[in-house]
């Protein structure tokens, strides 16, 4: 039986494909009763096989703060065996899509602490690159496209258990897939293989339509 549920109050959901069973747990807000889900993979698979073929229910609905809803959503992905390969989850942790955030370098993550980019800060100030320096940099960047430096936003296309699924921008992607931003836009560019990217294929969105 498909079921549609909704609340006005946050809540922990569970999307169930009735095709092949396959499961996604989220949480929201429950400002908009329109809300369906918001994972990049769930959404795929819905276009691709129709929301009429989808459950939504509701796990948990109060209350419930931010920090609340991440306990729980981590909690329910658990149970629910739900990452990816076997569901649609494509992180373990609540609110995953922020998790490359909440990682620094040196703890094996892809971003750095607060203290880690005071300290960078302190050792640059005051510097100046030497002329042989900047020749180095320059020749280094000869032949990167101007679009690549300029860092503006392109669609792309991460390849997730034999599909295709687009994210609004290579951050987006890193950020859900707990990437490095900067590795990501360069194997879209050629300029690295997928063995940086933990295996993912990636590419440009506009060079496959």
């Amino acid at each position: 039986m498909i079921r549609h549920e909704k609340t006005n109050l946050p809540h922990i959901y569970l999307i169930v494909n009735h095709l092949t069973g396959r499961k996604y747990v989220g949480q929201h807000c429950g400002k908009n009763l329109n809300y369906f889900c918001s994972g990049v993979y769930i959404k795929n698979s819905i276009r691709k096989h129709g929301k009429n073929n989808f459950s939504r229910i509701i796990l948990e609905e109060g209350k419930f703060t931010p920090e609340q809803l991440d306990v729980l959503e981590t909690k329910h992905i658990k149970s629910q065996n739900c990452v990816v390969p076997k569901g649609y989850n494509i992180a373990a942790e609540g609110n995953g899509r922020y998790s490359y955030n909440r990682v620094p370098w040196n703890k094996g993550g892809n971003c750095y602490t607060d203290e880690m980019r005071q300290k960078m800060s302190e050792s640059h100030t005051g510097k100046t690159l030497e002329p042989e320096h900047k020749a180095k940099i320059g020749d280094s960047m000869r032949g990167v496209p101007k679009n690549y430096l300029s860092g503006k936003a392109k669609a792309v296309e991460v390849l997730i258990e034999d599909e295709w699924v687009m994210f609004e921008s290579g951050s987006h992607a890193a950020r859900d897939l707990n990437l490095d931003p900067s590795t990501v836009a360069k194997v879209c560019k050629g300029y690295k293989n997928m063995s940086q990217t933990k295996g993912y294929k990636i590419r440009n969105y506009e060079t496959t339509t």
